[in-house]
């Protein structure tokens, strides 16, 4: 076992295209490498990082992709373009891959859901070696893009100002789809209306369901007379989105007693 932490670091991992899109866009929560990765690594957050050559194997990687209904984004050689967090990692052994013989975790992490198909008709002919590693991903969020900045094999440095940059881009999109969210959800609530510290509420008291989110702490609370939730603890939009939604649904449908989240 690894005991990792899930920071912020200035580290990143250049990705061909199209895989990606495939993790920023469409739930890979794995990585086909020849070697482990770092034990420093593990358990913590990255940069992916575009890499620059795109010749006949990455078009063939594009075409099964994309003839699986799955469109890859058109990303710009170069930039960092999402981030992700390394949670493990395991060697698997056999002509299909069949057998773990090696692997690390970091310490109080699950396994990540891999959905089998990319490991199966989603994995390209030449990664499908008799041994392989496979990194496993989890918390991937898409950023508008950053650079171009030149990569390198395994996880290099951005660099404090790239990584700064990097970091606004990722605040910004989180506070993009989260407004995109509220937008929603204003229909039934209400207008949000903002508060200081850049929290923002949809609804009144007197209205019935009051939505507050803090896009910045990543929490909100919903509440409807004696009846709340409250979320907190994300580390992407998507699943601050995704709950938010279930417990404003939840509040609005419940007449039981008070709960938490």
């Amino acid at each position: 076992m690894s005991a990792g932490r899930s920071v912020d670091t200035g580290r990143a991992l250049t990705v061909r295209r199209p895989w990606p899109s495939a993790i920023l866009d469409h739930g890979r929560r794995v990585d086909v490498r020849k070697r482990p990765p770092p034990a420093a690594q593990v358990g913590r957050r990255f940069w992916v990082h575009v890499g620059r050559a795109f010749g006949r194997p990455q078009l063939g990687d594009t075409a099964l992709l994309e003839g699986r209904g799955l469109p890859v984004a058109d990303d710009l050689p170069g930039c960092i373009v999402g981030r992700a967090r390394l949670v493990g990692w395991v060697r698997m052994q056999g002509t299909a891959g069949q057998r773990v013989v090696a692997g690390g975790l970091m310490a109080g992490a699950g396994w990540p859901a891999v959905e089998p198909r990319w490991l199966t008709e989603l994995l390209p002919r030449r990664f499908q070696r008799p041994e392989v590693h496979l990194w496993l991903l989890d918390d991937a969020e898409r950023c508008p893009p950053v650079g171009p900045a030149i990569g390198q094999l395994g996880f290099w440095s951005v660099g404090d100002a790239l990584h700064h940059e990097a970091l606004d881009a990722i605040a910004s999109a989180r506070r993009g789809r989260i407004a995109a969210a509220l937008d929603e959800l204003a229909w039934d609530l209400g207008e949000p209306r903002r508060e200081p510290g850049g929290a923002v509420v949809l609804g009144r008291d007197e209205r019935g369901v009051r939505l507050r989110v803090c896009p910045s702490g990543m929490t909100y609370d919903v509440c409807a007379g004696a009846r709340w939730r409250r979320g907190s603890g994300f580390t992407t939009a998507e699943a601050l989105v995704a709950a938010m939604r279930t417990d404003v649904a939840a509040v609005r449908a419940c007449d039981g007693d008070a709960g938490s989240r």
